[in-house]
Parts: structure tokens; C-alpha cells; sequence
């Protein structure tokens, strides 16, 4: 997975989902995923919480913010609400959340940044029973608002080339985000800081496997910043994370 935040469509997997369902892509086949003893791939596990967002909204459980290109999509030719389907979706989630899955396992071990309540709250909508949803006016069906913009503006490389940081601004209808990412060579990356905005951060790799991080006096946040990572592991790889203060 490239670029990333906490929010369901604020990470490239998914938005790449909302593309091709849109474009007549398979809502079920997102929703299928490996069995309980097989490892649900990072990738995997993102688009089966974007598509078990459809799922709710066409339940008539919409989140907020949900991307317009999926408002019309959900609307085109009045889709009905599915007890398989729902099901699916259902267990999907659950499978994502709970089971053995990679997405989950990187919100583990980085800062959770809200996305154990984003799903918490897609597992109870899919739960609620089905609700009417109002016809669509000309106008909402016209509206085009841009899925959330994924900018990465700050990527360095490990001394080995094994691992790479990244500072990606992510904006979308539910606000401005900042995440810092590592990524592996051998695959898959991890968010471990999250800023409401973009803060004047250098960083640096002091190590093979570690990396400083510093940032403005005053500035690191209770709850973003201040909670974030202080190691980063994807299977056997680890990086670890120091923070500095600078003064302005």
C-alpha cells in the first residue's frame, strides 16, 4: 500500500476500488477474501472495508463523507439492500478487523490515529436494519466532488535502501491529514505518527534502522505527535523512531 490514513478511502488501495467499481467493477469479489487461516493481505483488507462501505450505504447507512462518485454509483438504478450481501460485508469487516490481517496488525503497532472507532462504526451500520433512502435530487446526481487527494512531500531513503520514510498530506471531505510512513523493501508499510496539518518536520536515518524525527518546539500535539510510534515492524523488519525538539 502506497499513501495512507485512518479514514476508509484515505489510502490508494481504496480509492483505486471506487475507480474500477465505478467503472463496473465487482463489489462481491472485493468482499471475498481468504479464509480465517490464511493472512489477508494489507491491499486486500482495504478495499474490503471500501467496498463494505457501499455495501452499508446502499443498506441506507451511509458514512459520512462518502466519496460522491460512490453517492451516484449507489444510486444508479436505485440499488437494493441484500441480506447476503450484508452478510458478506459483515464478516468482511470483521475478518479485517479481528482476524489474521495485516492492516489490522499496522494499526497495532503504529498510532491507531482513529481507525479502530472508523470501523467499529461501518461494523454497526451494516448491523442496523435497512432504511429507506431518499430519491436523489438532479443536482446530487450531477455533483462531482474529487476522491481525497494523497500528496507525498517528503520521501527518504535508508542507507541500505531497505526502508524508506514518507510524509504524505492527505485531503478529504473529513479534513486535512498528515501521516509519516515507513515502507519495506520486502513489502507492505506502517503509519506511526498522525498531524491535523502539516508541521515543519526534518528527519533523518542515524542508523540502517533508525530514524530521527525532528520537529518544532510547542508543536507536537496530545494525541497526534505525541502518541506516535516509537517502532515500526512489518514481519521480522524493524525500524526504530526517535523524536527530537528543535527550537523554532
Amino acid at each position: 500500500m502506497g499513501a495512507w490514513g485512518s479514514g476508509t478511502f484515505e489510502n490508494d488501495a481504496a480509492l483505486d476500488f471506487v475507480r474500477d467499481l465505478v467503472e463496473g467493477g465487482d463489489l462481491d469479489e472485493a468482499l471475498a477474501l481468504p479464509g480465517p487461516g490464511e493472512y489477508v493481505d494489507v491491499d486486500d483488507g482495504a478495499r474490503a472495508l471500501a467496498a463494505a462501505e457501499v455495501v452499508a450505504a446502499i443498506h441506507g447507512r451511509p458514512a459520512a463523507g462518502l466519496p460522491d462518485d460512490l453517492v451516484a454509483y449507489v444510486d444508479e438504478g436505485r440499488r437494493k439492500p441484500s441480506k447476503r450481501r450484508t452478510a458478506a460485508a459483515l464478516a468482511a469487516v470483521e475478518r479485517v478487523q479481528q482476524g489474521n490481517s495485516e492492516l489490522a496488525d499496522l494499526w497495532r503497532d503504529g498510532s491507531d490515529g482513529g481507525w479502530s472507532k472508523s470501523v467499529e462504526d461501518l461494523r454497526a451500520r451494516l448491523s442496523e436494519e435497512p432504511m429507506a433512502r431518499a430519491a436523489p435530487s438532479k443536482a446530487t446526481r450531477r455533483r462531482r466532488l474529487p476522491l481525497p487527494e494523497l500528496r507525498t512531500v517528503l520521501e527518504l531513503a535508508s542507507p541500505t535502501g531497505a526502508y524508506q520514510f514518507s510524509i504524505t498530506e492527505i485531503d478529504s471531505p473529513a479534513g486535512a491529514n498528515t501521516q509519516g510512513i515507513v515502507s519495506f523493501a520486502s513489502g507492505g508499510s506502517g503509519v506511526f505518527m498522525a498531524m491535523g496539518t502539516a508541521l515543519a518536520i526534518a528527519a533523518r536515518w542515524t542508523a540502517p534502522d533508525r530514524l530521527e524525527i525532528s520537529v518544532p518546539a510547542g508543536l507536537i500535539l496530545r494525541g497526534a505527535l505525541g502518541e506516535a510510534a516509537t517502532r515500526v515492524q512489518h514481519f521480522r523488519d524493524v525500524v526504530h523512531v526517535d523524536y527530537r525538539e528543535v527550537s523554532r
